[in-house]
């Protein structure tokens, strides 16, 4: 499967990991553009943020926010509408 573009991410809509069955995870973003700062040593920062609370998963219920690169990579579709 390939990974979503950064530029498809969507408020509101729901997005997959693809491992499928039991095992997969599904995260709905609440929010884009927020601040992250990197632990890359540089203390960088980018606001670039997707905050999302996951849907389907070990984790359902809590939120969490990562880059917007990194959920691109993360996400491997997303899933239709009335399928959340």
């Amino acid at each position: 499967m390939n990974k979503v573009k950064s530029q498809n991410i969507e408020v509101g809509k729901t997005y997959f990991s693809g491992s499928g069955g039991r095992f997969e995870t599904r995260c709905r973003v609440l929010e884009m553009g927020l601040t992250v700062h990197h632990l890359d040593g540089k203390n960088t920062v980018l606001e670039t943020g997707v905050r999302f609370v996951q849907v389907k998963g070990p984790y359902t219920g809590k939120e969490g926010t990562i880059t917007l690169k990194s959920f691109a990579q993360w996400a491997k579709g997303e899933v239709a509408t009335g399928k959340e």
